[in-house]
């Protein structure tokens, strides 16, 4: 089927990849073995991995006038969305962030948001008739706070169903929580959210179910390599992760929540758009980098036939 209109509130920044044996320890200096850059952001991220499979994207975003802010620009057209409602603002600095990977495909970031830390009602209300016929929106932490608040609340309003990936972990209002569709929380997130230690399906099912006591309306926890739980009012269902040789899973989590948001808008059944999912932030840990790691719809479908087969799902 034709798949549903989607909205992202973007967060995008430059991407400085910083690849070496070891992460250092604080105050420590280690050699690294290379680098390079990319455009990344998880709101950004989840739009481009949407649109990469085939989804209809609406993306907002604020960048600075500037190398960085231009560079979007180009990435955004390369990936298939529209920049009707990408503002490059004057004054303003396009976000930023060193990712340091080690050899193991683990990795520490630190990142300064930008411009798209400044959004501001104005920035919101431009697409207001976007929401009008859109099936959901998707939300990060990444942006401020207010804002990201203000466009949940219209979102909900307008009977677009939300969905937040809850991520840089960042304190906010509870009230917010029945606004919620779906939140998609990984271990060390939910974690920290519930004050549940998630280590594993029982764990993760408990602060699903956390989740759904303050008015949330379904959550999916990601577990990394353990794979993921699905909470709902009506069932809990856990997910296996298709096996994979790691390079770098700095994007896995924002291309899974993009794959999953694109899985809803075409209705596919939700334990299909949860395996659909895994696979595709599996494929993005097997290559370095971001958004350009984002695997396309030929192949999800073939790793998820394989993986159906081999863990006897089919």
């Amino acid at each position: 089927m034709k798949p549903k209109k989607l909205i992202t509130l973007g967060s995008y920044h430059t991407d400085y990849f910083l690849i070496g044996d070891r992460i250092p320890d604080k105050g420590e200096t280690v050699t690294g073995n290379y680098y390079f850059t990319e455009g990344g952001g998880k709101g950004s991220n989840h739009a481009c991995a949407c649109s990469i499979l085939g989804g209809n994207v609406v993306l907002i975003q604020k960048l600075g006038r500037d190398e960085g802010g231009e560079t979007a620009c180009r990435e955004f057209a390369e990936y298939g969305l529209s920049l009707d409602y990408v503002r490059m603002v004057e004054g303003e600095k396009t976000g930023l962030a060193p990712i340091m990977i080690d050899k193991d495909g683990n990795n520490a970031i630190m990142v300064f948001p930008g411009a798209h830390g400044h959004y501001t009602k104005e920035d919101i209300d431009r697409a207001d008739r976007e929401f009008d016929d859109a099936f959901m929106a998707s939300f990060v932490f990444e942006t401020n706070l207010d804002m990201t608040e203000y466009a949940i609340k219209k979102a909900y309003e307008k009977n677009v169903a939300v969905f937040l990936d809850p991520s840089p972990v960042t304190k906010f209002n509870p009230d917010l929580y029945p606004y919620l569709t779906w939140i998609k929380p990984n271990e060390h997130e939910a974690t920290l959210y519930t004050g549940i230690e998630v280590t594993d399906y029982e764990s993760a099912a408990e602060a699903g179910k956390w989740f759904l006591a303050r008015g949330v309306k379904n959550a999916l926890i990601t577990l990394g390599e353990m794979g993921s739980v699905l909470i709902t009012p009506d069932l809990i269902r856990t997910f296996p992760a298709p096996k994979v040789t790691v390079v770098d899973t700095t994007t896995a989590g924002d291309v899974f929540a993009g794959a999953f948001i694109y899985a809803l808008s075409v209705e596919m059944p939700l334990d299909e758009a949860v395996l659909f999912a895994s696979c595709a932030g599996a494929l993005t840990a097997t290559k370095a980098g971001a958004v350009k790691s984002a695997p396309h719809m030929e192949e999800v479908q073939q790793l998820l036939a394989e993986f159906k087969k081999s863990a006897g799902l089919i």
